[in-house]
């Protein structure tokens, strides 16, 4: 009980004066009811503020280009990889797969189509040259392909992912893949789509119009700034 206490306590001095994610209004589900604290954003991207990644781009070829990446927090399961790669392969397109650092690219060697394989890349900057993106549907991969307008086939394999797929889905951002159902040729089917129906890049080029016109950095920075100038004068006028 004092712990509980202490926590109300603490609560009470210390509320919760917002609740800010970085998903755009427009990306998330229509909703009737929100709690009066909570704030859509939109991307916390700051390119300036990346470090430099080291990536071979003289072996890019001039193909259009799919990039996949399947994340950093967790292992990507090689067989994803080479069904992925076996998709591309039929295709007059570059595949580049991003291990996200958890992988040695040699382990990727013989992969079929011969695709080209990092260990880590400059992702904000591969972005802008893909033609597909495919994820595991993280959100920071998600909006980042989006900020650049660009399509994607999602595989999603824990945590919040599903809930982000079925959102790209539901805005015909995207194609989404079960993985317990995935394949070389469902992969090679969800790419036909996304790279012959132009509705896909529409949407893609509509919903990046739109979150970069939400400026979600400077967005959540003001609304941080904003509330703790407004508790602050609240709490000097209950002392006064």
């Amino acid at each position: 009980q004092a712990g509980l206490g202490s926590i109300l306590g603490i609560e009470k001095v210390f509320p919760a004066l917002a609740h800010i994610t970085q998903l755009p209004e427009c990306i998330d589900f229509p909703r009737s009811a929100l709690p009066h604290n909570f704030y859509y954003a939109g991307p916390f991207v700051d390119e300036a503020g990346r470090l430099p990644v080291e990536f071979p781009w003289d072996r890019l070829d001039g193909r259009p280009m799919i990039y996949a990446s399947l994340g950093t927090t967790r292992k990507g399961d090689p067989d994803i990889f080479r069904m992925i790669a076996e998709a591309c392969a039929g295709f007059h397109l570059q595949l580049v797969i991003s291990l996200g650092g958890r992988r040695d690219p040699e382990m990727f060697a013989d992969l079929p189509g011969h695709p080209l394989v990092v260990r880590n890349a400059p992702q904000l900057e591969l972005l802008k040259r893909a033609e597909i993106v495919i994820t595991h549907g993280g959100l920071n991969t998600a909006l980042e392909a989006l900020m650049e307008g660009k399509p994607m086939l999602v595989i999603p394999k824990a945590f919040d992912q599903p809930a982000v797929a079925a959102r790209l889905e539901w805005l015909r951002v995207a194609e989404v893949l079960s993985l317990e159902k995935l394949s070389s040729k469902r992969i090679c089917i969800a790419l036909v789509k996304l790279l012959s129906d132009v509705s896909y890049r529409s949407a893609a080029k509509e919903a990046q119009t739109r979150i970069r016109s939400a400026d979600g950095l400077e967005r959540a920075a003001n609304i941080i700034e904003e509330l703790l100038e407004s508790h602050a004068n609240k709490h000097a006028v209950a002392a006064w």
